[in-house]
């Protein structure tokens, strides 16, 4: 799909009105990206913020003002502190607009000072911006937060495989350094631009969220999720990741192959075609003349067994970086519907 095909589908979306349960329910169940960060000085840990997870709100046809989710934890040299950024949006959006803003969140850091960094990308007009913070310890349950604009350093550890292809704009009126309480939310405005407002909810807490780690988090209907994913390629490990995300796509990346998307409902899509199933913790499939399997640590899919269509996207090395090592690597992602997806 091209850009001009991106605001064709823009100006003609209409979403049907959702009832206030549908949307309570579906917010309360969005995907989380989560980190932990162990004691290695100056360690920057990556979590993207998934597409998917935009899609997954997207997929019910309503506007929703939360388009991700972003949970870590520093290390102990940190004292064990946790953060979740909530990136927002005002006024809320439909999709496909939602499919548009993707972004992530980092953290990382040493003894004395944490850092974190948040970014946007709005694929719709080829832009970055973001901000990277600092934080110091300043007794009585308060940290000094002080605020910058992204590095392009920063911004290529959070793009990861995927080549910039964009501007970095500065995001306005970054905040002042100021002192936050452990528990009190504070705010970042990464674009505001004609009565719209992206902006990240950002909180610290001595104990874990809602869904942190260990504490389960079930595959939604219509979507699927790899939790801590191990790919086999005709029986041989070919790769294993500690979370893929969730979306009503998953695919994975082969080197110079392109990637092989997958998803449950081709949406009238002729390419993908049906070549496999999923079924508790495993995706068995066929494509390209090998046999996939991926074994998850949970449930990949609510409900029985399914099938599954694939499309294998050759087109997707195109958008790779060359020199990045992940590039040579398999490895596996998420991604909006699959009527989006095309050559």
């Amino acid at each position: 799909m091209n850009e001009a095909e991106l605001d064709r589908l823009l100006d003609t979306w209409k979403a049907p009105a959702p009832p206030p349960s549908l949307r309570r329910g579906l917010v309360a169940a969005l995907p989380i990206q989560r980190c932990r960060v162990f004691g290695v000085p100056l360690r920057w840990v990556l979590a993207v913020a998934a597409a998917a997870i935009c899609a997954a709100l997207g997929a019910a046809g309503f506007e929703t003002p939360v388009l991700s989710r972003f949970q870590g934890q520093w290390s102990d040299e940190g004292g064990g502190l946790y953060l979740q950024a909530t990136r927002m949006i005002a006024p809320p959006v439909t999709p496909p607009k939602s499919w548009l803003l993707g972004g992530g969140h980092s953290i990382g850091g040493s003894s004395g000072t944490l850092r974190g960094s948040g970014h946007l990308h709005n694929r719709f007009s080829h832009s970055y911006c973001g901000y990277e913070y600092t934080l110091e310890r300043s007794g009585d349950g308060q940290y000094r937060v002080s605020f910058s604009p992204l590095q392009l350093s920063t911004l290529k550890r959070h793009t990861g495989p995927f080549k910039l292809d964009g501007q970095i704009l500065t995001p306005p009126n970054l905040p002042a350094p100021r002192l936050v309480q452990v528990g009190e939310p504070f705010e970042v405005t990464l674009s505001q631009a004609g009565g719209e407002r992206v902006y990240d909810r950002i909180v610290l807490s001595w104990t874990a969220f809602p869904g942190w780690p260990g504490q389960h988090r079930s595959a939604q209907d219509g979507s699927m999720r790899l939790a801590g994913p191990q790919l086999y390629i005709n029986g041989q490990l070919a790769a294993s990741q500690r979370d893929a995300g969730s979306g009503p796509v998953i695919w994975v990346h082969l080197p110079g192959q392109g990637r092989f998307l997958v998803a449950l409902d081709p949406q009238g899509n002729p390419r993908f075609i049906e070549a496999g199933h999923v079924s508790g913790n495993v995706i068995e499939f066929q494509s390209g003349g090998a046999q996939f399997r991926i074994v998850c640590t949970e449930p990949v899919v609510a409900g029985g067994d399914r099938p599954v269509f694939v499309y294998r996207q050759q087109s997707f090395e195109n958008v790779l970086d060359p020199s990045h090592p992940l590039t040579g690597q398999a490895f596996l992602g998420n991604a909006g519907p699959a009527s989006l997806h095309q050559e």
